[in-house]
């Protein structure tokens, strides 16, 4: 199956520390934290907000990352002689039902040549000013925020292997427990490798000290993550799956994906339709491939079967029957094919 997963390198430009005519300047400190978008202006006219809002999040390390509406990005920034740098970075390129808000949101980080902060907002703006950006601060209104300027509430924590803000769902390895503890909310654990895989930092349900495990090669050329100590956690990928153990006891592993391919038709036509489908149980998404497009869904609450949505796309079924709806282009009837 096709990956939609792609790093995209973005050259985006240096922004000044203050407006033509206006003498407003700002530190590192004033720009910690996370920066929801609330307003995009072009010529003028204000465009319409995703229903997810974009942000960007400023780290204490220099690590910039963000949410552009569908797709996460990440960089890194530094102010040098009155301006703010943001280096190129990277982005995910997962498909979503409108993606010309995310065009514009990125275009506009891409092509911004002035700043500043007023109000609590930040605001950016092109060399014309035909194009301006406007953020509201997070941490300015009441929002938790941890001690390195992560937002607590949007779901963000510290990572020391990566050295930012992160949200575990998006850059984590999720695991589930082999024995499930019934009376805890939060029973998963999460993975976060540094970027060059070396270290890896553990989540574990229910604990404050993440710890750091060291990559070690074994004997037979695989390789494990964990201390000198026999009583830390030891963290392996076996049989596709990661796993995490202590004293030869599994504690947690990875769920594996479940492939399967679905065919049927519109009702309409004689044309057989062929539907490729990953279910990946500890994301609570499915990547379908059709006709050489590829979606991502998400899970959603159902009474009984399966549902996963994304905008007007959903996939709904139970058992080896499912129906795939395409906008109000297409809907399909169909069998899972053994």
């Amino acid at each position: 199956m096709r990956k939609i997963v792609v790093w995209m390198f973005v050259s985006i430009l240096a922004v000044s520390l203050g407006c033509k005519g206006k003498n407003v300047t700002f530190d590192s400190s004033e720009l910690l934290g996370s920066w929801n978008a609330i307003e995009l202006k072009i010529a003028g006219n204000s465009v319409k907000m995703p229903e997810q809002e974009p942000e960007v999040v400023f780290s204490d390390s220099n690590r910039l990352s963000g949410f552009a509406g569908c797709n996460r990005f990440f960089g890194t920034y530094q102010i040098k002689d009155g301006r703010l740098q943001i280096q190129p970075g990277g982005m995910t390129m997962a498909f979503c039902p409108d993606m010309e808000f995310e065009s514009l949101f990125m275009n506009t980080l891409a092509t911004v040549s002035q700043a500043r902060i007023y109000d609590s907002q930040l605001e950016l703006s092109t060399a014309s000013g035909d194009t301006v950006l406007v953020f509201s601060a997070f941490r300015n209104v009441g929002v938790a925020e941890g001690e390195h300027g992560c937002n607590q509430a949007a779901g963000y924590t510290w990572s020391d292997v990566r050295q930012e803000c992160i949200r575990l769902f998006d850059s984590g390895v999720r695991l589930n427990p082999i024995i499930r503890d019934t009376t805890s909310a939060v029973f998963s654990a999460f993975l976060v490798f540094s970027p060059d895989s070396s270290q890896v930092e553990l989540f574990l349900p229910n604990e404050q000290e993440h710890p750091i495990l060291d990559r070690r090669k074994l004997p037979d050329g695989t390789f494990a993550w964990n201390q000198l100590d026999d009583d830390t956690p030891n963290v392996r990928r076996i049989d596709g799956s990661w796993t995490v153990s202590r004293r030869g006891v599994l504690l947690y592993q990875e769920d594996k994906p479940i492939h399967a391919v679905y065919v049927g038709g519109d009702g309409k036509t004689r044309r057989l339709y062929q539907v490729e489908a990953t279910f990946y149980p500890g994301d609570e998404k499915v990547i379908l491939q059709y006709d050489d497009q590829t979606f991502e869904l998400s899970q959603q609450i159902s009474g009984s079967g399966f549902r996963y949505e994304a905008g007007d796309i959903s996939l709904v079924g139970k058992g080896q029957d499912a129906t795939l709806v395409l906008g109000d282009s297409l809907t399909l009837k169909l069998t899972e094919r053994k």
